[in-house]
């Protein structure tokens, strides 16, 4: 069985969104005859992040991670005074902070490039490596690989769950930084035998600053792991529940939804203490902020980030599940799990947007989107005057192209293919 080194600077027990990709990746991998080894950082911040120790204990038995030693910023901000703090999105907002973000090219996990690379090469002396595959963000993962490929002779794939350049929170470039970035972008694209992208807006700009490369990019998209949801028992909830889960802050531009619920608030007081707003997961003080102005802290739930099965009890009982973006080529990775639990989606971004047409292509008529706050005021409205008759959509065939394991049976064969015909 062929060997693939993974490289990702989160892994289990770490949560999140990057996470989940890779970490279903590897769970998979084996029954397509692939044997995985992965690399990723060994983090000190541990509190940025909850821990899930059911997905570290879901991967393979055999399986071998090496944690590396990986110098970040946030090192740096502890030691130039500033503190990171539990539940926060990322560094405060300050000006120190933010300076210090913008000085790290490419990501805050640079250091990890040179640790990286030296422990590959020490994985190379017990195991062959027959293919590496790097993912980001963050992008010094791929630098590792661009590496590590002209030393090993060796396939490589890089594959990017967002946009690099054209990421919405990239730090601010200016100068020389900027140009470094765009080379470092620009060179990873150009010598990775294969790209993959988590949704085809990548791809799309990815083609903009590099014409011809679309030949090598192949989508693959993020999804949801029926056995995730085997045993999972719907929250039972008092009252209208709408539920976001993820990450929340500014560049989400998720204003719209906290204006239709104080319109609620204002138009409808005959449905107060009847409906609630669960935040499940970080946000930051653009939020915190705009739940107070709207007077909304009665109304508005937060819960810090949990494991990930305890997430999908929340996604299967809520009544409406909310999702924000700022652009219309942005596919959330939330949406796949919010198509399988079936209940109606609320999208704060335009209907015309790739993600709104992707969710009612698959399961039709789920999901209904919206910038403008009186509209989704609406449809909240609806949804809980018939709470009761919102029964669960049932999955569609087209819905199974988004499991997990079908899609590492796609990467799986991406992988054979590069195997059978070399290094480009």
């Amino acid at each position: 069985m062929p060997n693939v080194l993974i490289i990702n600077h989160m892994f289990p027990p770490f949560n999140g969104v990057g996470v989940i990709r890779v970490a279903k990746f590897v769970r998979y991998l084996p029954e397509f005859d692939w044997h995985p080894i992965v690399m990723t950082c060994r983090r000190p911040e541990v509190n940025q992040d909850a821990l899930d120790y059911d997905m570290l204990n879901a991967l393979p038995d055999d399986l071998e991670i090496h944690r590396v030693f990986c110098p970040s910023l946030y090192e740096v901000y502890r030691a130039l005074g500033g503190q990171v703090k539990q539940g926060s999105f990322g560094l405060s907002g300050n000006r120190l902070s933010t300076w210090i973000r913008s000085l790290f090219v490419p990501d805050p996990y640079v250091g990890w490039y040179f640790t990286g690379v030296r422990k590959g090469m020490q994985i190379r002396q017990n195991h062959p490596i027959d293919l590496i595959y790097t993912t980001s963000p963050c992008e010094t993962a791929h630098l590792i690989g661009y590496t590590l490929q002209a030393k090993l002779r060796c396939p490589w794939i890089a594959d990017f769950r967002d946009p690099w350049i054209k990421r919405q929170h990239r730090p601010r470039r200016v100068g020389l930084q900027d140009r470094l970035e765009q080379r470092l972008q620009n060179r990873v694209l150009q010598k990775a035998d294969r790209i993959t992208v988590a949704w085809e807006g990548i791809g799309r700009g990815f083609e903009q600053e590099i014409p011809g490369i679309g030949k090598k990019i192949e989508v693959l998209t993020n999804g949801y792991d029926e056995a995730d949801f085997d045993g999972i028992m719907p929250c039972k909830f008092d009252c209208f529940t709408i539920l976001y889960t993820g990450a929340l802050y500014k560049a989400y531009t998720p204003e719209p939804i906290f204006q239709a619920l104080h319109q609620l608030l204002v138009n409808y007081p005959e449905w107060r203490g009847k409906w609630e707003f669960i935040l499940l997961g970080r946000h930051d003080a653009y939020v915190q902020d705009l739940i107070l102005s709207y007077g909304l802290e009665k109304h508005v739930k937060p819960i810090y980030q949990v494991p990930h099965r305890a997430c999908l009890h929340y996604v299967a009982g809520a009544d409406m599940l909310i999702f924000s973006v700022s652009d219309n080529v942005w596919v959330p990775s939330k949406i796949f799990e919010y198509l399988r639990a079936g209940r109606p989606i609320l999208g704060v971004v335009d209907p015309e947007a790739d993600v709104v047409r992707l969710a009612n292509a698959v399961q039709p008529g789920i999901c209904q989107a919206s910038r403008n706050p009186d509209v989704l005021a609406s449809w909240i409205l609806e949804g809980m005057r018939n709470r009761e008759g919102n029964a669960a959509h049932e999955k569609t065939e087209m819905l199974r192209l988004y499991e997990r394991k079908f899609l590492t049976k796609r990467l799986a064969r991406i992988f054979d293919g590069l195997l059978q015909h070399g290094v480009s």
